[in-house]
């Protein structure tokens, strides 16, 4: 009696389930056949249906295979075909994207595999070694270069109405740049026409030392600094760092947002905080412009006497006094060493993403790019070149392609380029500017002049570029 008792127990939770299975996923016709001559029990049936679910399932699921692997192959045909018609694209795909990104993989596993060796001896980062014999002295003062300092959102377009205050550009990078790559380079850039904030943007720097640390997740910019000064003493007290809008012009930092007069109150209190000691000011790359400028910028408003009394000592990292010239490149085609090196790949991913000559517009639109294009004589930079005997040009350009020259003629050519806002020159005009042309560092501006004439005009609005007065403020971080 208690075996039947368990039986019809087990029979009754087995038919609820069977129930359910049944109403839910099976129909009459998919109910096996008695086998044998006798019924089948409710386990039976409930065991026979799942049996059965699986076998749908994975039927479902080997079809599914099939036609991405379908698709796959279709893709892969399709491709081997355009490889095919564009003959050596293969090789070319090997030269500018395969060997570039193995590189690249090759360095990053380099400097993970680096910074793990790092982690594990702490014992041997320089400020612990120092501080066994070194103590914080002189107050520091940190001026950081180009892209180093986090940009906050305090107002965007409606593609941005959710981010209020994330870091666009900073540790929010990666995801504000993959959700809308458009509405990240729209809000990064300032207006190319007056190197102001854009209509209905409004970005800000970050502050404090974390707005510099690490730039993006993983990857530091002053982080060891700050960490290796901390070993010997040095905290908020006696190191400040100096965030700016590394977009505007060098006299717009003053003008707009008075960045040199809180340096100068950043140095003064630095100082009465410790003891009355000079200040030591630490920059980094553009930021070594930014102090040449406020040097001059002190020298005319406090005079020498309060330089003399407040500041020890200017310790300048690759700082870009004399220019570099990326900055060339950048200006006129939007490209640098660091993504040339991807070829037509990358024009070919970035102007299908942001379209053609939006690279340029986003460059064009930096009010402090042109504050980094190289200055002074070629023989002054030829003292640099790997031979200096051999002549040292900064702009070389090949012969204009005979295919192009064929299918364009001047009556296909626009008045202006609407895209970066410049008018557009004639081909007789492009012969003779840079068909096998070449230019060096005294003789570019003038090219710049004829390509961009509205770019340079405001340019100059804010730089003098050569013969600088020092009575006049655009030369004074020159």
């Amino acid at each position: 009696e208690n075996e039947n008792e368990n039986e019809d127990e087990s029979q009754n939770a087995d038919s609820h389930n069977f129930a359910t299975l049944v109403s839910k996923d099976a129909t009459i016709g998919d109910i096996p056949p008695v086998i044998s001559g006798r019924s089948l029990s409710v386990n039976s049936l409930t065991s026979s249906l799942r049996q059965l679910k699986r076998e749908q399932y994975l039927k479902s699921l080997w079809i599914t295979v099939a036609c991405i692997l379908g698709v796959i192959a279709s893709v892969s045909v399709i491709l081997l075909v355009v490889f095919v018609a564009q003959g050596n694209y293969l090789k070319e795909m090997e030269k500018e994207i395969f060997n570039p990104a193995k590189d690249m993989v090759g360095e990053t596993i380099s400097r993970v595999r680096e910074a793990i060796l790092e982690k594990t001896t702490m014992s041997n980062r320089v400020g612990v070694e120092l501080s066994e014999t070194r103590t914080a002295h002189y107050p520091i003062i940190f001026v950081p270069g180009i892209t180093s300092t986090a940009m906050e959102i305090w107002k965007g377009r409606p593609c941005a109405k959710d981010n209020f205050r994330d870091k666009f550009w900073g540790q929010d990078t990666a995801k504000t740049m993959l959700r809308d790559i458009k509405c990240f380079f729209e809000h990064l850039g300032l207006d190319p026409e007056t190197w102001g904030d854009p209509p209905g943007i409004r970005l800000r720097p970050s502050t404090g030392f974390s707005s510099a640390d690490y730039l993006f997740p993983g990857y530091w910019v002053w982080a060891k600094v700050f960490e290796n000064l901390n070993d010997v003493g040095y905290e908020p007290k006696n190191m400040h760092f100096l965030s700016y809008d590394w977009r505007l012009s060098l006299p717009d930092l003053e003008t707009r947002f008075g960045v040199y007069k809180e340096m100068r109150h950043s140095i003064e209190q630095l100082s009465a905080r410790n003891k009355n000691r000079k200040v030591v000011i630490v920059s980094h790359s553009m930021g070594g412009l930014v102090v040449q400028h406020f040097l001059q910028w002190a020298m005319f408003n406090m005079g020498t006497k309060w330089i003399d009394d407040h500041l020890e000592s200017w310790v300048n990292l690759a700082g870009a006094l004399l220019g570099v010239p990326k900055s060339v490149s950048a200006i006129l085609s939007g490209e640098m060493k660091d993504t040339a090196e991807f070829g037509r790949f990358s024009k070919q991913m970035v102007g299908s993403i942001l379209g053609t000559g939006e690279t340029i517009r986003f460059f064009r639109s930096l009010g402090s790019l042109p504050s980094m294009l190289p200055l002074g004589s070629t023989s002054m930079w030829q003292q640099y070149a790997a031979d200096p005997t051999k002549p040292f040009d900064l702009l070389t350009f090949g012969p204009i392609q005979e295919s192009v020259l064929k299918s364009a003629s001047d009556k296909d050519i626009p008045d202006i380029d609407r895209v970066v806002i410049e008018p557009i020159p004639s081909l007789d005009d492009y012969k003779n500017w840079i068909d096998n042309k070449t230019y060096n560092f005294e003789t570019y501006i003038s090219l710049f002049d004829k390509l961009l004439p509205r770019y340079m005009k405001l340019v100059k609005s804010k730089y003098a570029l050569q013969n600088t007065d020092l009575r006049d403020e655009k030369g004074w971080y020159n």
